[in-house]
């Protein structure tokens, strides 16, 4: 929600103000490197889970039939698990994740258009 705010409030100081040129730079890189920021977490986060997600079927795929017991006892906790992905989340709220990034940029976007027609 934070980021969200911040995205909002830089986009709508950059269309809106009337700064130099310097301090427009300065705002667009701002928030610049907080929407790449955002991006690399929820590439990150995304693909964290998608890797989680095939570790089950690697596991079983493994070969394990000819594998020693020793083996095989310690597949079967790795599957057990595996069944529930890997994935991290931001404030036990929502996943990180692609999608995430989508919705945030779109709900930034909202505000920022919200913002900007009670400022005309």
């Amino acid at each position: 929600m934070g980021a969200t705010i911040i995205i909002c409030v830089t986009l709508f100081l950059i269309t809106t103000s009337e700064q130099h040129f310097a301090a427009l730079v300065k705002l667009q890189g701002y928030l610049i490197v907080v929407v790449y920021e955002i991006f690399m977490y929820c590439w990150f986060g995304d693909d964290v889970m998608y890797q989680s997600s095939r570790l089950l079927e690697s596991v079983y795929t493994c070969g394990w039939p000819g594998a020693p017991p020793s083996l095989q006892k310690a597949l079967v906790v790795v599957l057990l698990r595996a069944r529930r992905p890997l994935g991290l989340t931001a404030g036990k709220f929502y996943h990180v994740s692609r999608e995430t990034f989508v919705s945030l940029m779109k709900a930034s976007y909202s505000y920022y258009a919200l913002l900007n027609q009670m400022n005309n």
